[in-house]
């Protein structure tokens, strides 16, 4: 037979029943704050973000492909106002180096030599350690020559000799210093060579059958180089 309850066992049974349920309760927190729910819309946003991205620079290699074109064309302006676009548009673009320089040798050849030098300056800048970087440095110097800056010159061929040791570059900036260093006279060749080609009409052969036909030849402002490129008189 099983003993009596007493009332003093029935009390506590009671309490242990109401009580466990509170502290089970407690103790517990709820599932929102034990586990934060991650959501996938941040996922596809980054995926989205990431192929517009590179959506953007094919975009803009194409572009600069296209300058390069219109460029070996001779649409020289039209392409330097594209490369221009192109170096706001991009400015950490893995073809940044390449539009620098696109964009330099557009305005030497427009005859902008300043804002070209600039430009070289800033390909260098870019990726010094590339070879063709210290070709548009060795560039840049020589622009400062063309400009009568012989000082800025020779400072950028010393950092091309040091940064290049041993080889191309380096001899050429020692050829460009040589240059500096003793420049021609002031009756250079190019002043001397129209003098020296100039005939003077009273010694024109009279019996030359194309004399007067050579008579234009004769004036300083064409050089004899262009002569015999023409075709004009007989040797």
């Amino acid at each position: 037979m099983r003993p009596a309850k007493t009332g003093l066992s029935i009390l506590l049974g009671l309490s242990l029943v109401v009580s466990a349920p509170a502290l089970s309760a407690q103790e517990s927190p709820a599932p929102e704050q034990a586990r934060p729910r991650r959501t996938l819309p941040a996922t596809h946003e980054a995926t989205r973000s990431a192929m517009a991205a590179t959506e953007i620079d094919a975009d803009l290699s194409r572009r600069f492909l296209y300058a390069r074109e219109i460029y070996a064309d001779g649409y020289v302006s039209r392409a330097l106002a594209v490369l221009e676009d192109l170096l706001i548009l991009a400015p950490r673009h893995e073809l940044r180096f390449e539009m620098l320089r696109e964009a330099a040798r557009a305005l030497e050849t427009l005859g902008r030599q300043e804002e070209a030098r600039d430009y070289y300056v800033q390909a260098f800048e870019t990726a010094p350690g590339l070879p063709a970087a210290g070709e548009s440095y060795l560039q840049a110097a020589r622009l400062e020559a063309r400009l009568g800056r012989q000082e800025q010159a020779r400072m950028i061929l010393d950092r091309i000799r040091r940064q290049y040791p041993d080889s191309t570059l380096s001899r050429q900036a020692d050829l460009e210093l040589r240059a500096l260093a003793f420049p021609p006279p002031a009756d250079s060749a190019d002043d001397a060579t129209p003098a020296s080609g100039a005939v003077a009409p009273e010694t024109v052969a009279p019996a030359s059958p194309s004399s007067e036909q050579s008579e234009p030849g004769t004036s300083v402002d064409h050089d004899p180089a262009d002569w015999l490129g023409e075709g004009i008189g007989p040797m």
